[in-house]
């Protein structure tokens, strides 16, 4: 038999891009990829311990999605786009005689981007239906005053500082019923 000789096959020599993190966490870099060119690398989705990043070891509970939204050199750069706290971490936060109630809120942040935002709200002693509903109702219209203060970026920043959650907690338990634990369970693009 012979033997067949392929003519006209190039391949294209690939290359290393460092993906850097958004100022917001201090343009830190997230890893390395590698591709043909920059515009295979443009759109590749990211998610990490934030942990690694802030060099903290409280962080450890939360994973932050980025995305690449351009390339500088061999540098990529990235926005994030999502926020999520561990679900064994939230599990071990209810306990026996505290109630648990979980919110899901689509919004508007005050750039116009829609989002999904996840509140997990665990009271000092078990409740009623009654001040239940009421404990949803005053967070949903809380949490939709605060999100159309922040752009989506800014409020990803007010959530990983734990701002939002302190706050939440605070106007409730003073207005609705004493809370144990305000947590945000995770943010992300709608």
């Amino acid at each position: 038999m012979a033997k067949v000789k392929k003519v006209g096959i190039k391949k294209k020599k690939k290359s290393w891009f460092n993906i850097i993190s958004p100022k917001s966490f201090g343009s830190v870099e997230l890893g390395e990829t590698l591709a043909v060119d920059k515009a295979a690398v443009v759109g590749k989705n990211i998610t990490m311990n934030l942990s690694l990043i802030t060099k903290s070891g409280k962080d450890q509970k939360v994973n932050m999605s980025f995305v690449v939204e351009g390339v500088k050199e061999d540098k990529a750069h990235t926005k994030a786009i999502g926020f999520k706290l561990e679900p064994s971490y939230v599990k071990r936060m209810a306990r026996k005689g505290k109630s648990k109630i979980a919110n899901s809120f689509n919004l508007k942040s005050k750039d116009d981007i829609d989002l999904v935002l996840k509140v997990l709200i665990i009271t000092k002693t078990k409740i009623t239906r009654g001040v239940r509903a009421d404990v949803h109702h005053a967070c949903k219209k809380y949490v939709e005053e605060q999100v159309t203060k922040y752009s989506f970026e800014n409020l990803l920043g007010v959530v990983v500082s734990k701002e939002l959650q302190v706050a939440i907690k605070k106007e409730l338990s003073s207005k609705v019923y004493p809370l144990s634990t305000v947590v945000i369970k995770e943010v992300k693009l709608k």
